[in-house]
């Protein structure tokens, strides 16, 4: 079978180099926003990070915080002490504004709370709370009056 003569050079559209550049730059393209919707569609939602959970989040569980202060009045601190460690700050300004923020105190919980953490007990073996930030005001690490040690001071 005789296909006729060969040329030595073809000759090409003059847009030819182009438009398959082009086509190779949509097809790329298209193929990164398939991969980021793939992705997108099969990534479970991070958890909130700790800096974004505020107390009314803590609270929507925990509280109300009289309540939760009733609950942990017999906590016991390293000095051997039992008073509730949920407390306005200053003591005596009784506002939701005065209510420290939790996580300055506490560590966040895995939510949902695992099974094997669903007593009390098991949360509690889990996390001690830091109470540096009542010793910021108690700084002799003790839950005494501050006119105990400074004169002209309120209780």
């Amino acid at each position: 079978m005789n296909r006729g003569p060969t040329l030595p050079t073809q000759r090409r559209h003059p847009g030819a180099d182009s438009s398959r550049w082009l086509f190779s730059l949509v097809a790329a393209f298209f193929l990164f926003l398939t991969g980021i919707a793939l992705v997108a569609a099969f990534q479970i939602t991070p958890p909130q990070p700790a800096e974004e959970v505020g107390k009314d989040t803590c609270l929507t569980c925990h509280g109300p915080f009289d309540q939760l202060a009733e609950k942990t009045k017999d906590f016991q601190t390293p000095a051997g002490e039992t008073l509730t460690p949920h407390r306005h700050i200053p003591h005596d300004t009784l506002t939701d504004e005065a209510i420290p923020e939790c996580l300055k105190c506490h560590q966040p919980q895995p939510h949902p709370i695992p099974p094997e953490e669903k007593d009390i007990a098991a949360a509690k073996a889990r996390e001690k709370p830091n109470l540096e930030l009542c010793y910021s005001c108690h700084h002799i690490r003790e839950f005494i009056s501050c006119k105990t040690c400074h004169q002209g001071k309120g209780g």
